[in-house]
């Protein structure tokens, strides 16, 4: 019987052996460097300031929406199990037929939510804080409401004077909120 602990070099690996090996070692090697860069890629999203990106954040948010959108104060923006997002000095305009030019302005403004409940089910957002806001709601006679948001393809679609009802998004569940000098004003036709 041979021993196990010496190496003779008379006995030689069979070629289907050296092709298995290979393989196993190939499989290892790719997996590891898939494993090691989707690591450093949730690093990178987990520890980024998205707050640097402020403007074309806002930008996209702008054109998503339909109206303009400023943060004119700081923005904090943390992906993760829990995104936050805090800002200063919010403001959302109202549409052109709006009688004030802003529909909400904030001070202050800060969200925890779910991240994975923005993907699957209902988005939940885990804590909401508002502080100095002005808060402008408005209808108009034909009925259309400021606080109801279009998609971009509607806003494209030709007016040919047809309306479909707006689609409404999910709900949102709210968990906890703080909300301090809050100032709302309502405009609705008599």
């Amino acid at each position: 019987m041979p021993d196990p602990t010496t190496y003779d070099r008379d006995q030689s690996v069979t070629p289907a052996g050296v092709i298995v090996v290979r393989t196993v070692r190939i499989f290892v090697i790719g997996f590891a460097t898939i494993l090691a860069v989707a690591l450093i890629a949730v690093l990178i999203l987990v520890n980024i300031d998205l707050g640097s990106q402020k403007e074309r954040l806002t930008t996209y948010l702008s054109q998503a929406l339909g109206r303009d959108l400023r943060v004119e104060g700081e923005l904090a923006l943390r992906l993760g199990r829990t995104t936050r997002i805090a800002a200063g000095d919010f403001m959302l305009a109202n549409p052109e037929w709006g009688r004030e030019e802003e529909m909400v302005r904030v001070g202050y403004v800060s969200a925890a939510i779910d991240s994975w409940s923005v993907l699957f089910g209902t988005p939940r957002v885990e804590h909401l804080e508002l502080r100095n806001a002005i808060v402008h709601l408005e209808q108009r006679e034909s009925g259309e409401r400021n606080w109801v948001f279009s998609s971009a393809a509607e806003r494209q679609r030709p007016d040919d004077g047809s309306r479909e009802a707006p689609r409404e998004g999910p709900p949102v569940l709210i968990e906890d909120l703080i909300a301090r000098d809050i100032e709302s004003r309502l405009r609705i036709p008599i």
